[in-house]
């Protein structure tokens, strides 16, 4: 059987590389968007002798896709460029979404994944529609969730749930139908401040999930007195007698570091940075 001659849209260069060794596709080239190009990937291109295409919005995208002779499909994961209708209709488009359809539909799905307490991570394999993350669902690998990793441990999964879900995609491409209708479900925004915000009255299961969620972005924020603090992560320690206390929140150097929890722990914030 002849090979299936795609495209990989996204920016995980190790996703593109277990397209790239299966057996039954031919990556003919990588797209991404511009300014999300690193080193890893060029690595990989270069290696592979697969050409690498920037694009900046639907138009260019559609454009360079169409470029190609003879597709069978596009394959999508971390590609933040919503494809267009009308290339929709020249070409079909798989997804590997990082969430469990229907139920986290959306730009930052793990985010609000691990904000709801979620212990396995879905990845969803899906067909590509004008309606976004609305195509039918064709597979789910589900991706343990420990309770010391963060959505940077999830990224490096990724690959492997990928390479799971590589026969059902081939399936697809060969023209098989199957799968279910991708009906209910919530569709989130793009996190904003406020989402990855916490106080001294949140809960440490809260502060814990959203500082993991945020663990590629930067981390959370700590809002106190009036002021805002990016904290990158957090551990728990042993309360030192250095520190000064407000009710439930450390103090060192006039800057919260940490919230007192059970068994008399402290929640202790790690490179916190004042932001306003």
């Amino acid at each position: 059987m002849a090979l299936k001659r795609i495209v990989y849209c996204g920016n995980l260069p190790s996703v593109a590389d277990e397209l790239i060794i299966d057996e039954n596709l031919e990556v003919v080239g990588i797209v991404l968007q511009k300014g999300t190009l690193t080193n890893e990937m060029v690595h990989l291109a270069l290696l592979r002798s697969i050409p690498i295409i920037e694009v900046s919005n639907k138009a260019e995208l559609e454009s360079k896709c169409l470029e190609f002779k003879n597709l069978d499909a596009l394959v999508i994961c971390g590609f933040g460029i919503i494809l267009s209708a009308s290339l929709l209709e020249k070409i079909n488009a798989y997804n590997f979404h990082p969430g469990a359809l229907p139920d986290f539909k959306g730009r930052h799905p793990t985010f609000f994944a691990t904000v709801a307490g979620e212990q396995t991570i879905g990845l969803t394999l899906h067909e590509v529609t004008p309606e976004i993350d609305a195509g039918k669902i064709l597979g789910i690998e589900r991706i343990p969730y420990g309770f010391k990793e963060n959505e940077n441990d999830l990224f490096l999964k990724y690959p492997a749930a990928v390479k799971s879900l590589l026969p059902t995609l081939i399936s697809a491409l060969n023209g098989n139908d199957f799968g279910v209708k991708n009906q209910g479900g919530a569709y989130y925004p793009p996190v904003s401040e406020g989402d990855k915000t916490f106080t001294k009255d949140s809960s440490p299961s809260e502060i814990l999930n959203i500082i993991r969620a945020q663990s590629r972005y930067g981390g959370g924020i700590f809002s106190y007195k009036d002021k805002s603090y990016q904290v990158s992560s957090v551990e728990i320690a042993e309360p030192l007698e250095e520190w000064n206390i407000d009710g439930s929140v450390f103090i060192y150097d006039a800057v919260p570091i940490g919230l007192k929890v059970d068994y008399g722990k402290v929640l202790k914030f790690n490179e916190v940075k004042l932001i306003k």
